[in-house]
């Protein structure tokens, strides 16, 4: 035997309830004397309320099949005292009419505030959804303080409910920081009915975005102008060498001379390199995309590096991981990019440390991750750490940094460098995945 749900029970018990007036109004009329008229009048009347009362439960419908009902229990007792009576077969008539009258009527009203409801239902889970899916919070607050309406979005931004929030909410715009977040937070008052609106938004996103465009624009104007300068300087200092060199050849007898001008000529070639640099930051060459193999990769780069890690006391290892999804990726300038962070790991580092490389998916991104146990970056020089020039060391020309973060932007990926919790750098290089083909 199937059970019943909550709601069918309802309906069964209401429909009892019903029936349950209607039998008890009509053994009224039927156990009272026919000659008591008054009586019999107000016995008529309360059928009406049986009528309503299934009209406002199930609809005209139910109104109207209650006043059958109510016409056949009442018509022959209506037609006996007819006869009997001063009770007029024409009153009782109109009052039959009025019983499908207040059916239809009262029919009509129930539906009406029954799709008004689920109107309201309707437009309320509406609200509920865009709320919801809002990413900045919102919270109502009525006139007497109490909360009326907070969605997800600032539980979340502030870990508790709105009104436990320890910082004082006031008028207007403020910010704040809280649990690592600056929030911006706006109050205004809707009306002195309606209390007041909330909305918390997190900034911190949007500042980091920020300081990004900064330093994009930032080195692309030291990039232009580096590249300017190159050009000016490339050519008086070929004429240098090509100088030190035909007196290296001419005086070659000359210990002294031989030696200035070879001195010349080494400073020529660094100044070389590093206008080499600075226009490869300036004028980056197109991508040559191709499909590479992250352990591979991985395996040749520790291998070309392992003579200089050697030559400064320093031990390569390869956190090696199975399944890695292949990247497109320019392979030389990824080489280049990988090559430099880990020369930078292995000159950071003390004698008989070790450096670690690895790469692991990261949701839609492959991230390659150098680390060393060198003393770390300070906060002082997080910020212009990938700046053009900017170096801590002093045989430093302060574009290498600056080169591995134009070849990761022209990658579409993201670098950072963070300090290790038990010391030292990890370099964190991140190139996005192969969009699959439909």
């Amino acid at each position: 035997m199937r059970h019943l749900s909550p709601n069918e029970q309802r309906n069964c018990w209401l429909l009892a309830g019903v029936l349950l007036l209607l039998a008890a109004i009509t053994a009224l009329h039927y156990l009272t004397s026919v000659h008591l008229v008054p009586y019999h009048v107000v016995y008529r009347s309360l059928y009406f309320l049986p009528i309503a009362m299934a009209a406002v439960l199930w609809g005209v419908r139910g109104g109207l099949i209650t006043a059958l009902l109510v016409t056949a229990l009442h018509l022959p007792y209506m037609l006996f005292i007819s006869h009997e009576t001063s009770d007029s077969l024409l009153d009782n008539i109109l009052e039959l009419i009025l019983f499908y009258g207040v059916a239809l009527l009262a029919g009509i009203l129930s539906a009406r505030q029954q799709q008004q409801r689920r109107e309201a239902l309707r437009m309320r889970t509406y609200i509920d959804g865009i709320l919801a899916s809002l990413p900045i919070g919102v919270a109502t607050i009525e006139p007497t303080g109490k909360i009326a309406l907070q969605n997800p979005a600032a539980v979340h931004l502030i870990g508790k409910e709105v009104h436990d929030f320890p910082y004082p909410i006031q008028q207007g715009y403020s910010e704040c920081q809280w649990q690592g977040r600056a929030l911006g937070i706006h109050r205004s008052t809707l009306s002195s009915a309606l209390g007041d609106v909330i909305t918390i938004e997190d900034l911190s996103e949007q500042r980091r975005l920020a300081e990004k465009i900064r330093q994009a624009e930032r080195q692309a104007s030291l990039g232009r102008l580096a590249g300017g300068l190159a050009h000016e300087i490339r050519n008086p200092l070929g004429i240098l060498r090509a100088t030190a060199q035909l007196l290296a050849t001419r005086l070659q007898n000359i210990p002294e001379v031989t030696r200035y001008t070879q001195v010349v000529t080494t400073e020529s070639d660094r100044i070389d390199r590093l206008i080499s640099e600075i226009l490869s930051y300036a004028h980056p060459r197109s991508l040559s995309l191709e499909a590479v193999a992250p352990g591979p990769f991985l395996e040749q780069l520790l291998q070309d590096c392992q003579p200089y890690a050697e030559q400064h006391s320093i031990l390569l290892e390869i956190e090696r991981r199975d399944n890695l999804p292949i990247i497109s990726a320019d392979t030389e300038l990824l080489r280049q990019a990988l090559l430099n962070l880990l020369l930078n790991a292995i000159q950071a580092s003390s004698p008989g440390q070790t450096v670690t490389l690895s790469a692991q998916q990261a949701d839609t991104a492959l991230c390659f991750a150098i680390c060393d146990r060198g003393p770390g970056i300070s906060d002082t020089i997080k910020g212009r750490i990938f700046d053009p020039f900017f170096t801590t060391r002093d045989e430093g020309t302060g574009m290498g940094l600056a080169v591995v973060a134009r070849i990761v932007s022209d990658h579409q990926g993201s670098i950072e460098l963070e300090e290790r919790p038990e010391g030292g750098t990890r370099a964190r290089l991140c190139l996005p995945l192969q969009k699959e083909q439909p």
